[in-house]
């Protein structure tokens, strides 16, 4: 191994090399076509190629630079990743999840149902513990008044502390 490896090991435990191939140089309308990453440690290698299928033909100019052609790509490209497109059905019981996650090799849409129970409650249920102490919050503090006095009941000799007469009448 070469000192100025063995220098680079000494510091870090690997280094990762990447390398990428192209249709063309420009990015508006090129693709990549082939993805490579290395792995140096101390101990080996260990490497990852893949081929990416494209869109178009290749030019004659690279696949003469490249040695890689359209039949190479069509039989050993791995197909672009779809990014996932998500429709949604919303209900208070359950809510219907319909996502489109790509093409499979014969052009066929590959989809993934699915249902959630009562995921709308769990918001429901979120913003009524968010807005409930905000509620709380806002409440000011009202004075209790002070008690009023009442004439003090008058006592008589019937024992009736309420000031009427026995038979009721004030």
């Amino acid at each position: 191994m070469s000192d100025s490896l063995q220098s680079l090991f000494s510091r870090c435990d690997s280094v990762l090399v990447f390398d990428t191939e192209t249709s063309g140089l420009s990015w508006q309308r090129d693709e990549i076509i082939e993805f490579s990453a290395i792995r140096l440690t101390a101990s080996g290698t260990e490497e990852v190629d893949e081929f990416i299928r494209c869109t178009r033909s290749l030019p004659p100019r690279i696949v003469e630079l490249t040695g890689i052609t359209d039949d190479l790509l069509r039989e050993e490209g791995i197909g672009k990743q779809a990014f996932a497109e998500a429709a949604t059905h919303p209900s208070l019981g359950n809510e219907f999840y319909a996502t489109l996650l790509g093409l499979d090799d014969r052009q066929r849409a590959v989809l993934r149902l699915s249902a959630n129970p009562l995921v709308n409650w769990l918001w429901i249920g979120g913003a009524l513990m968010t807005l409930a102490p905000l509620l709380g919050l806002t409440r000011r503090e009202r004075p209790i008044p002070a008690p009023t006095e009442k004439a003090s009941p008058t006592k008589k000799d019937d024992g009736n502390e309420t000031g009427d007469d026995a038979d009721g009448r004030a």
